[in-house]
C-alpha cells in the first residue's frame, strides 16, 4: 500500500508538472508573436593543421539538435555542448538586426537553458554586430556586449557586473527585448554617450523608456526585471553561452514587432551602454 501510494503521488506530480508546462507555453504563445526559425552562426576559428598549416574552419562546440519538446507549435532550435567536452562556447545567432530609417522596432528572443548534472553556467546577451566573436567569447566582458548570468542574476558590461536582476535556472524562460528607434528620430534627437569618467554602474531610476535611444530590457518567466540599458548598438545580434558537456540552450522564439512586451517598472534602473 505504501509503494502504491508513493507511485500514485509520483504520477500526480508528473501530471501536474506536464500541465504546468503546457500552461507556461500557452501563456508565452499568447504574448510572443511572429515566431521565426533562427539559425546558429558558427564562429570561424583558425586551427593549426599538421598537413595544411593554419586553416580556417567553423567551430562545432555547440551543435544544433532537434527540439526535445514534442507536439508543440514552437519553431525552436536546441544548441547542445557535445559529450565529453567542457569548454566555454559562445554562439552568435543570426540574423543581425539593424535600426530602420522610419520604423520603431521591438526585437526579442526567448530562451531556456538545460544544465548537465554538474554545471550551472548559463549566460545570454547581445553583442555589437561589428565585433568578431571568437568561440571562447564571454558576453559582458568588454564594451561591445552585455551578458546576463543565470546563476548569479548579475548583468555584466565592460568586464564587470553592473546591476543585479533575478536568477534564472533550468527551464526558466529568459527574454531579452531590444527597442530600436527609427534612424531618423535618433539623428534628430542625438543622445549623449556615457561619460567615461563616470562609473559604469551609475543609472537613472524610473522615467520609463527614452524613445530616442536603443534600449535593452529583460524578463524572466514574463516578469519584467529592474535592470535596463540604453544607448545600445543600432546593429546587434543575440548570443548564448554554454560550458559543461551535455548542457544546452533552446531558442524558444524570436519576434520582431512594433510594440514591446516588457513593461518599464517604476523602480527601473537604466544604465548607459
Amino acid at each position: 500500500e505504501l509503494l502504491q501510494s508513493q507511485a500514485l503521488k509520483a504520477a500526480d506530480e508528473l501530471a501536474a508538472s506536464r500541465l504546468n508546462e503546457q500552461q507556461r507555453f500557452a501563456e508565452l504563445q499568447s504574448k510572443i508573436r511572429n515566431h521565426e526559425i533562427i539559425r546558429a552562426s558558427p564562429m570561424k576559428v583558425w586551427v593549426n593543421d599538421q598537413q595544411l598549416g593554419y586553416v580556417q574552419k567553423q567551430q562545432e562546440s555547440l551543435q544544433m539538435i532537434p527540439c526535445n519538446i514534442q507536439q508543440t507549435q514552437y519553431k525552436s532550435i536546441h544548441l547542445a555542448v557535445p559529450y565529453g567536452q567542457d569548454k566555454m562556447s559562445t554562439m552568435g545567432l543570426d540574423p543581425i538586426f539593424d535600426a530602420l530609417p522610419n520604423k520603431h522596432q521591438f526585437i526579442r528572443m526567448t530562451a531556456r537553458f538545460y544544465d548537465s548534472p554538474k554545471g550551472n553556467l548559463r549566460r545570454i546577451g547581445i553583442v555589437d554586430a561589428r565585433v568578431n566573436m571568437p568561440d571562447n567569447y564571454t558576453p559582458g566582458f568588454d564594451e561591445h556586449s552585455i551578458g546576463f548570468d543565470g546563476a548569479s542574476g548579475r548583468i555584466s558590461h565592460c568586464g564587470s557586473p553592473v546591476c543585479k536582476a533575478e536568477q534564472y535556472g533550468n527551464e526558466d524562460f529568459v527574454t531579452i527585448e531590444v527597442y530600436l528607434p527609427p534612424l531618423s528620430e535618433m539623428q534628430s534627437h542625438p543622445q549623449l554617450p556615457r561619460d567615461p569618467s563616470f562609473a559604469p554602474t551609475l543609472y537613472r531610476v524610473g522615467g520609463g523608456y527614452n524613445w530616442y535611444s536603443p534600449t535593452v530590457s529583460f524578463a524572466i518567466n514574463e516578469r519584467p526585471q529592474v535592470c535596463a540599458f540604453e544607448n545600445c548598438p543600432t546593429s546587434f545580434r543575440f548570443c548564448v553561452t554554454r560550458y559543461y558537456n551535455r548542457s544546452s540552450v533552446e531558442i524558444i522564439a524570436l519576434a520582431k514587432t512594433d510594440q514591446g512586451t516588457i513593461d518599464a517598472l517604476p523602480e527601473r534602473e537604466t544604465l548607459k551602454w
